[in-house]
């Protein structure tokens, strides 16, 4: 019996290291690492997955699965292609599988557009230390998107710039996008997948490997460098200072100026022309509006209001509606400038119907003649000429050529005219109370005397 029992407890230690010896040789150990130097955003990052068993012999044949944390896996398999969020690869003869990881972008890019951009990106130096260091391949990539024939790099910058861009120009926090890479991190992981040991559905996971892949980020200083570029080939600061050398009253020179503003923002390439044109633009027009100090006094306050809704409207990229405004704004300061004649012709005439010689000639008459129906028709005859129907007949007509917004600029010039016809009147009625009242006197010592 006791023979028996050692018997049967060895032959369970010999099962148990046979189970052991083969769970041990279904171990397997998978290595993922880069291929060449550091990538910039838009060059695919190369991977190596390689696989080997316990004793360090590569497994060929085998299924690795590989997925990425941020971006698109590709790996290609004689004449197919597999890519994705992650992807499922064979080992070769050396146990091995290349891969290789690019940004997810909101479009696939053409085959010329990705061989264009991978020619401009190798002009960047892997191992700059910050982006000002690599500032002439900057510009060189920055002339490579502004020449008229290199379509298939402009479309493939383009992409880039609209799935990656947002912001960039317009950030909110300041920032030195020359003096450190902004970077892209993504993790790859692999995984061989067996059958579980109890012979269940599913899957086990026998090994398992994982990278993180960084992408240099060169689009920030790119588009710093692109509008510097853009700023130092443009002739627009010199076609609108030939503008104000032509001259002209400030219609002409703010629609000369918008022409040729228009001209040049629609004449900017691609995508990045779009975003970088208008703020070349309006940084020419505000030097434009600067350099009007020579100018008459009267064009400058007609041409400041209409030249600062331009250069917004140019700097938000609505060239068009720049014109509407521009043209919105001549034809007000042309109904302002009417209608203030037309006051201005109203004060005049108020002013010359009873000044200091009318009233010392009609004292004069009335000292000699002291005739009470004299002065009321005198009296008649000045309200006829300056009373309140004048100035309310005088509002409406106002109102008629300037609506509510111009109405708010010309209420202070009116009102100021309105507060002096008021003042006149209230002299000349005093002057008439005066007179009347000696006019009393006179009559009470005619009385005195018959």
């Amino acid at each position: 019996m006791a023979e028996d029992a050692v018997l049967a407890e060895l032959a369970d230690l010999r099962r148990q290291v046979a189970a052991l010896s083969a769970a041990v040789g279904a171990t397997r150990s998978v290595r993922l690492r880069t291929i060449g130097p550091a990538a910039f955003l838009g060059q695919p990052a190369a991977m190596a997955v390689s696989l080997s068993d316990a004793a360090g012999a590569p497994v060929t044949g085998a299924s690795v699965t590989l997925a990425a944390t941020w971006g698109h896996l590709r790996w290609v398999d004689g004449a197919e292609i597999h890519q994705g969020p992650s992807v499922t690869v064979r080992t070769g003869g050396d146990g091995a599988a290349r891969v290789s990881l690019r940004p997810a972008t909101a479009e696939l890019l053409l085959d010329e557009q990705q061989a264009a951009l991978a020619v401009a990106l190798r002009l960047l130096d892997p191992n700059a230390p910050t982006p000002a260091d690599v500032l002439p391949a900057l510009q060189e990539i920055g002339r490579g998107y502004r020449w008229e024939a290199a379509a298939a790099l402009r479309g493939a910058i383009d992409v880039y710039v609209r799935d990656f861009g947002r912001g960039i120009a317009d950030s909110v926090n300041a920032w030195d996008v020359m003096a450190v890479w902004r970077t892209v991190e993504a993790s790859v992981l692999a995984f061989v997948q067996g059958a579980p040991a109890d012979g269940a559905p599913g899957s086990s996971v026998p090994g398992m490997g994982m990278l993180t892949v960084t992408f240099r980020d060169w689009l920030p200083p790119w588009l710093r460098a692109y509008e510097d570029l853009a700023r130092s080939l443009s002739s627009l600061p010199q076609d609108l200072r030939d503008v104000r050398t032509l001259g002209g009253d400030a219609g002409r020179l703010i629609q000369g100026a918008y022409a040729r503003a228009r001209d040049y923002v629609r004449g900017e390439p691609g995508l990045v022309g779009a975003r970088i044109g208008p703020r070349v633009a309006r940084s020419a027009l505000e030097e434009f509006v600067d350099g009007t100090a020579d100018l008459p006094l009267a064009t400058r306050l007609e041409l400041h209001p209409a030249a600062t809704a331009v250069t917004e409207a140019v700097g938000a990229g609505t060239v068009d509606a720049a014109g509407v405004v521009t043209q919105a704004r001549t034809q007000l300061t042309r109904r302002l400038d009417a209608s203030a004649a037309a006051v201005t012709g109203l004060t005049t005439l108020v002013a010359t119907k009873a000044d200091a010689t009318e009233v010392a000639s009609l004292r004069s008459t009335v000292d000699l003649k002291a005739n009470a129906a004299d002065l009321l028709s005198v009296q008649a005859a000045v309200d006829q000429k300056a009373n309140a129907a004048d100035l309310v007949t005088l509002r409406g007509q106002v109102a008629q050529k300037a609506d509510a917004t111009q109405l708010l600029e010309l209420q202070g010039r009116f009102d100021g005219i309105s507060n002096d016809v008021n003042s006149r009147i209230n002299s000349i009625s005093s002057r008439f109370d005066s007179i009347n009242d000696r006019v009393i006197d006179i009559h009470r010592r005619l009385g005195g005397d018959g």
